[in-house]
């Protein structure tokens, strides 16, 4: 049954290359699930508010400048090696953490943490990417990365889950948890063969060449009427559901560890099953107003942040999950749409890149409110960031279509 199962999903890849799958498509943000609804109650043992949103926005800063230089080490290494030296440092450093007793510790191994997620950033699609070159499947790369994303989702979910249950026995044992999964991607990323095939050498000039490639392409007629949407709605996802935001949410609606564990497993079903019904979605509105319907929910969401809703706060929190969940494939589809494509993956990269810069900035800010406990503030100042982008998104789109009336 199984190896139906993968034959038909997996049709241009030898059960030898499955493990790429595993690899190709975000795998370090999968295991950060292990602690997605717990972490910040075991990091306040250690640290106020304020010093977390420090540590989170220093750290996140420091992570950005280092996708830099690791592009270069992965053409010095090779990108299986640069797998197995991210992988390895991952492991090791979440472990550090999970052990560590002091500030000054916690930030030394979240700092070598970020290191481990440059190396891994990109060096893992290539690879994947690479591998189907040299069997000439390259063709088949969205097939693979779409699959990869829908398993993704299911493990990450189950995660989640275990996770919870690791939490609810000892506050160490999720992030124990989610280092010994990075050592198991470790041995595995063994049994992967270095790809014959290397479409593309890293340098500074074509890093920055790249980035202004994207951002050429990003402010072309076709695709300005959605640019600002596209970046807030991008921006306020990752800051919600990969940074502080959420669990400091769920904190500020008196959910505990092991509540958030079990309500975020159930919004990641609910997600799981909502993103299938996208292309229906589609169907029955434009791009347009569907980016715009997602901004609203998500500034809805928001906004009922500012309210104390207690458990109730629940909804909030899944509507703003639930627009965040559409946001990165919707916006996927209108860029594929619209710009060649072979500047697809640039384009999408230089967004992603732009969008999280700020958040060096709004990190710092949402650890203060939340020492001071105004998080709902920040909500609110969010909310109405969103409502003024659709505005403004609004006016650009009416100028550019005036002419032509």
């Amino acid at each position: 049954m199984f190896r139906r199962l993968y034959e038909k999903y997996f049709p241009t890849l030898s059960h030898k290359k499955y493990q790429i799958v595993l690899y190709s498509h975000d795998f370090d943000k999968l295991l950060v699930y292990f602690i997605s609804a717990n972490w910040i109650f075991f990091w306040t043992r250690l640290m106020t508010y304020k010093q977390l949103g420090i540590v989170d926005a220093s750290a996140f800063a420091f992570g950005l400048l280092m996708e830099i230089p690791t592009g270069a080490i992965a053409d010095m290494l090779g990108k299986k090696k640069t797998l197995l030296t991210s992988l390895f440092i991952s492991a090791c450093s979440v472990l550090f953490i999970t052990f560590s007793n002091s500030l000054f510790s916690f930030w030394a191994g979240f700092f070598i943490l970020q290191l481990g997620w440059a190396l891994y950033s990109g060096t893992a699609e290539a690879f994947a990417y690479d591998t189907l070159v040299d069997h000439k499947k390259e063709k088949s790369f969205d097939q693979v990365i779409s699959t990869s994303g829908t398993l993704m989702g299911i493990t990450s979910i189950s995660a989640l889950a275990l996770g919870g249950i690791a939490y609810a026995i000892n506050f160490r044992l999720s992030h124990f948890f989610w280092g010994i999964a990075y050592l198991i991607g470790f041995f595995l990323a063994f049994g992967l063969t270095e790809p014959k095939m290397d479409t593309e050498k890293f340098s500074l000039k074509a890093y920055f060449a790249k980035i202004l490639e994207g951002v050429k392409y990003l402010f072309q007629r076709s695709l300005r009427p959605f640019l600002v949407i596209i970046l807030v709605l991008m921006g306020s996802d990752y800051m919600f559901h990969w940074r502080l935001i959420k669990p400091a949410m769920g904190m500020m609606f008196h959910f505990d560890a092991n509540m958030m564990s079990i309500l975020f497993t159930i919004f990641g079903i609910i997600s799981v099953g909502v993103i299938k019904f996208l292309p229906q979605i589609r169907r029955l509105i434009n791009d347009t107003l569907g980016l715009y319907l997602l901004a609203i929910v998500m500034a809805v969401g928001f906004g009922l942040a500012f309210f104390d809703l207690g458990y109730w706060g629940a909804i909030a929190i899944l509507l703003i999950w639930l627009a965040g969940t559409l946001t990165q494939p919707w916006i996927s589809v209108v860029v594929n749409q619209k710009i060649p494509s072979a500047s697809r993956a640039t384009t999408l990269s230089t967004v992603a890149l732009i969008t999280k810069i700020p958040y060096v900035f709004t990190a710092v800010i949402a650890g203060q409110m939340l020492q001071e406990g105004k998080l709902n503030v920040f909500s609110l100042g969010v909310a109405i960031f969103i409502l003024t982008s659709i505005l403004v998104s609004s006016i650009v789109m009416f100028i550019q279509k005036r002419p032509a009336q």
